[in-house]
């Protein structure tokens, strides 16, 4: 832990804009004390962010009456590492160990950005990096489950020449909703239940993948959905993934409909682990390393958006890049002795969600295919 606060705040750095500074007598004060208050405040509104620091001594410690300051002082150091390292942009950096550890791929999706993921991990197991689990969700999940097919060709194949048409129509209930008049428009549009119809998906995915080499695959296999009904998580693996369980990975709520597993609604496992990290390595195979893919580039934005569609679209992805970087710091910080990497692009895709465009999604898995060696390059200390 000590190591890990140096690394992201060396001495002599500026301290970071809205944090103040924090001095030796605050785990001092009395009980009751204002230091004492404003470590409790931090701490109960990291909750979430800071359970996996339960391990160093406790989260919350109450305010003392003298003594016992130092877990305090590593608690609080924790949270602010965890705050700093939020903000801090990341790409593959020299590994920790051996480069040939037991390693989980963690595939993020994006929609059409999914090319560049596809991309990325099919030169790094080219390239003989042994891979013993992959996880994915939205997109990620297809590419996931190819992955675990083990046809990686196959895999780049698909996202070189896949097409709109074959991804998602418009719904026509949607185009007629643009011919009422006035709130008619919005009637029409809330009963149509969702913007896009997946058909075109479905009948994708059945033809891509072999379930059944899925399931005697030796690399294990994470799908993660999510329970519109109970706002839980919703795991598969090589035995229980199915069609439907991959349609529902990546059914964007609004967007696409709920698909029923089970009996049970579900949808986009982006909604609550968009890099399912803390659940690859919580699995139980001894993973050394794990690599999460991240189709974002730093810096994708080039300007604010100007209309609904990519308005709309870009909250959307500020949203799970900031969660992603999250669950990297807490993967960092729960299981210390993984060497976890985070990969993105080298520079921006120029793709959107939606825009599955043969051409541009072609040059996608190239460049991941390059980020990818680059990345083997720097964890090797080339």
């Amino acid at each position: 832990m000590a190591d890990r606060v140096l690394r992201v705040l060396p001495a002599g750095a500026r301290q970071s804009p809205g944090l103040r500074p924090v001095h030796r007598g605050a785990a001092e004060d009395r009980a009751g004390g204002h230091h004492a208050r404003g470590l409790r405040r931090l701490c109960l509104a990291l909750a979430g962010r800071a359970a996996a620091l339960e391990r160093g001594g406790g989260v919350c410690p109450r305010a003392r009456r003298g003594g016992g300051h130092q877990p305090a002082l590593i608690t609080l150091a924790g949270v602010l590492a965890l705050l700093v390292a939020l903000g801090r942009v990341e790409a593959c950096e020299r590994a920790r160990g051996a480069a040939d550890v037991p390693t989980a791929l963690i595939l993020s999706g994006g929609g059409a950005k999914g090319a560049w993921e596809a991309g990325v991990a099919a030169a790094l197991i080219e390239r003989g990096l042994p891979v013993r689990v992959v996880a994915g969700s939205s997109a990620g999940a297809l590419n996931a489950a190819m992955v675990a097919d083990g046809r990686l060709d196959r895999l780049q194949d698909l996202w070189r020449t896949v097409t709109r048409e074959q991804v998602y129509t418009l719904r026509a209930s949607v185009l007629f909703a643009g011919l009422l008049p006035g709130a008619m428009t919005l009637w029409a549009l809330d009963r149509a239940g969702s913007l896009l119809d997946p058909a075109p998906l479905r009948e994708l995915i059945a033809t891509s993948i072999d379930l059944e080499r899925i399931r005697a695959s030796r690399v294990e296999l994470l799908v993660v959905a999510t329970d519109l009904a109970r706002g839980n998580k919703r795991a598969f693996d090589n035995r229980s993934v199915s069609v439907d369980a991959l349609m529902a990975a990546a059914a964007l709520p609004g967007v696409f409909p709920a698909v029923r597993v089970d009996g049970v609604p579900l949808v986009d496992g982006g909604l609550t682990g968009r890099a399912p990290i803390l659940e690859a390595l919580a699995l139980g195979r001894a993973i050394g390393r794990a690599v999460v893919i991240m189709s974002y580039a730093p810096d994708e934005r080039a300007s604010a958006p100007t209309t609904l569609r990519r308005t709309l679209e870009e909250s959307m992805e500020l949203v799970m890049i900031h969660a992603i970087r999250r669950d990297v710091e807490l993967a960092r910080l729960r299981h210390p002795d993984v060497d976890v990497q985070l990969l993105t692009p080298s520079s921006p895709l120029r793709l959107q969600p939606l825009d599955f465009d043969p051409e541009g999604m072609g040059r996608a898995v190239e460049r991941g295919r390059a980020d990818a060696q680059a990345c083997l390059d720097a964890m090797e200390g080339r």
